[in-house]
């Protein structure tokens, strides 16, 4: 699928905005160079939550991410929040981090001056974006490129390399064009998303090309100098090289102020893809002009219809979401917080260097590091995540909303799928609930109800939780547990090791031999008799078309089902001793308590504190219930997830990280 975008403003109005962008440039006096300070709570955030960054921040130092880093955090156009932290560099000499340190912006380079420069040539009507690059540069279109368009370089569509070999660059920067230009594409333009440092280059000298200035020159001229932005540039002089913080060496020697990407280097210093340094206050001025749709403290350097033109996200190949030049939601995405709203923007920068912005919120999150310093390795990406998600969460709530929903209503809307939220402060009655009567599908979160009808059938002496069951090959299935991998048919245990198994390591196959005993729809039946209409077993896992008791419900929901609410009100009657008899609910609790699940609720809350609950995770699916036992009071919380654009399972799954961040953010609200 093809980025599209209209231009920015009609035919019959280019010549009137050029005259007036021309006019505006040349006589603005400089604007101020900084954003005004003010206290959070000025600005409508809590200086409490903002100050969690501090221990976000000691913590990703300590864990040897970076040797330092400087933090902005703005809104409404004001700085709410300013911090050095760590040393700006460990070699030659240990020097503390200052909040003016200069950094290596890396690939903030491709937005801020090359995308923003691209884009006041198209409202110059200098250049259009869906131009052929060849138009302007007739030799790039060789070995079929000439319909390779603008738009299409500006969102990593272009079909072009990542990178070419860095032997290209060896014969400098004239013959390096000229390879790229004769280079092959590796794929039909618009047909994939393959993030480019080549059609950043290509636009970098595209830029000087039709403006008869190199990007250094037109960036600067254009929108750095109107702004007031003396710190940011290329090629930064002696006298700010000595307050930019250091990346690794180059043939022995430190890279502070020399750009650290190899192929910018080669091309001089100065390129499309890497190259701009600048400091967390001025790129705070350039975040808020983007943010006064093109216009900063009376001095305007873009159309508010460029702007808006820029910013506006669409779908890329892969389905994830990029503007002009920016980031949006993609795999590239992990510096992002979880409270933005759907229209946030930003970057992220190899050195270590994060750029968000969030026009709905207000909301302006810069994170600068120089992680690779002092031997090339650090991650920096983790830590600007979170602490986008910290600010987005400091906001505080209108006056229409609870400070609960406040937290936590940024962090629903945020994410790409459905959602159900319920959450009860299980002494005072404090609850919060978002769809929480939709039904979902459960995943692993249904074996809880089976638990439930396990101990409600040892009761009725239906069945003997000291019986031992033996394990049969055929009963062995795939996914979840330690029974399948580890145990040799013959094996035998309890039932009621089955039952921890179960709930535990979400054993599939443990699951399966308690489902052998107590029937598959017992569990729905008894759900339904104490009104739990909609929590349902289906199927025995993987087992579906065998064994499904409700094919209907199975194809729709997977291995079960329930609601948000339901699932609240059988935790909160666990908790009261209510469910099948105050010992089996003792022991269920002892059960629930050893879940291994550490990706969703314990993830972000304090060690030690003790959890009793169920997850459940499967392909587009992810869920997790339970009750949080925190000094402020037992909190019984739900958050059912399904169709989330992220399927993965990597650590930092989507869908596991939403219902981590929101135990989090219920956690805090209780206990503060």
């Amino acid at each position: 699928m093809n980025h599209r975008h209209s231009r920015p403003l009609r035919a019959g109005d280019h010549a009137i905005c050029l005259l007036a962008w021309l006019a505006s440039v040349a006589s603005a006096k400089a604007a101020p160079t900084k954003l005004p300070h003010a206290p959070p709570e000025q600005a409508g955030m809590s200086s409490r939550v903002l100050d969690e960054i501090d221990a976000a921040v000691v913590a990703g130092i300590a864990e040897g991410e970076m040797p330092g880093c400087v933090v902005l955090v703005a809104r409404q156009g004001k700085t709410v929040f300013l911090k050095a932290y760590g040393h700006r560099s460990l070699e030659p000499d240990l020097v503390e981090m200052t909040s003016d340190t200069l950094f290596d912006l890396a690939s903030l380079t491709k937005p801020i001056a090359t995308a923003t420069s691209v884009m006041l040539l198209v409202e110059q009507r200098r250049l259009a974006l869906d131009d052929p690059i060849e138009k302007h540069w007739p030799e790039f279109g060789q070995q079929d490129k000439g319909r390779i368009t603008v738009s299409q370089l500006l969102t990593h569509q272009g079909g072009l390399i990542a990178d070419n070999a860095i032997e290209d660059y060896a014969d400098g920067p004239e013959k390096a064009l000229e390879r790229i230009a004769a280079a092959a594409p590796q794929a039909e333009p618009g047909t994939r998303f393959v993030y480019s440092d080549v059609g950043f280059i290509v636009l970098g000298e595209l830029v000087g090309r039709i403006a008869g200035q190199d990007l250094n020159g037109f960036a600067a001229e254009s929108i750095f100098k109107p702004l007031g932005l003396a710190e940011t540039g290329f090629l930064p002089s002696d006298e700010l090289r000595r307050r930019a913080a250091p990346t690794e060496r180059r043939d022995g020697a430190w890279m502070r102020g020399e750009v650290h990407d190899p192929r910018c280097f080669a091309l001089g210093g100065v390129a499309g893809h890497a190259g701009l340094f600048s400091t967390a206050e001025e790129l705070a001025v350039y975040a808020q002009t983007l943010l006064g749709r093109g216009e900063y403290a009376g001095t305007r350097v873009m159309s508010p219809e460029t702007v808006a033109t820029m910013i506006s996200p669409a779908e890329v190949p892969g389905g994830g979401l990029r503007a002009l030049g920016w980031d949006v939601r993609t795999g590239y995405s992990s510096n992002r917080g979880n409270g933005f709203s759907k229209g946030a923007f930003g970057h992220g920068g190899f050195t270590g260097t994060s750029f968000w912005v969030d026009p709905e919120l207000e909301l302006i999150v810069i994170f600068l590091s120089n992680r690779l310093h002092p031997d090339g390795k650090g991650n920096g990406n983790p830590l600007a995540g979170k602490i986008g998600t910290i600010a987005a969460a400091a906001i505080l709530p209108s006056d229409d909303e609870s400070p609960l929903e406040g937290r936590l209503r940024p962090l629903i809307e945020a994410h790409r799928g459905r959602v159900a939220v319920a959450m009860k402060h299980l002494e005072t009655g404090e609850s919060f609930d978002h769809h929480a009567d939709d039904v979902f599908p459960t995943a692993s979160l249904i074996k809880f109800p089976v638990l439930i009808e396990l101990y409600r059938q040892a009761k009725e002496r239906r069945v003997d939780l000291a019986t031992r069951v033996m394990l049969r090959e055929k009963d062995k299935v795939p996914g979840s547990g330690i029974l399948t991998p580890h145990f040799a048919a013959g094996a035998t245990f309890r039932l009621r090791d089955a039952a921890r198994l179960m709930i535990a390591f979400s054993d599939n196959t443990a699951t399966n031999l308690v489902l052998d005993r107590i029937g598959i729809s017992s569990t729905s039946e008894t759900m339904q008799r104490l009104g739990y209409e909609n929590t349902r077993i289906h199927h025995k896992v993987f087992l579906r078309e065998t064994t499904s008791v409700a094919p209907e419900r199975s194809e729709r929901y997977g291995l079960g089902s329930t609601t948000a609410t339901e699932m609240l009100r059988l935790f909160e009657s666990l908790h009261k001793a209510e469910l099948v008899s105050e010992a089996a609910s003792e022991a269920m609790l002892e059960h629930l308590k050893a879940c291994e699940d550490k990706q969703k609720f314990p993830r972000f809350l304090p060690e030690g504190t003790v959890v009793a609950f169920k997850t459940g995770s499967l392909d587009d699916v992810r869920t997790a219930a339970g009750i949080l036992y925190t000094p402020g009071g037992p909190l019984a919380l739900v958050v059912l997830t399904a169709e989330n654009d992220d399927r993965g399972w990597s650590a930092d799954n989507a869908g596991d990280r939403l219902c981590a961040e929101i135990a989090r953010e219920v956690y805090l609200h209780f206990n503060h």
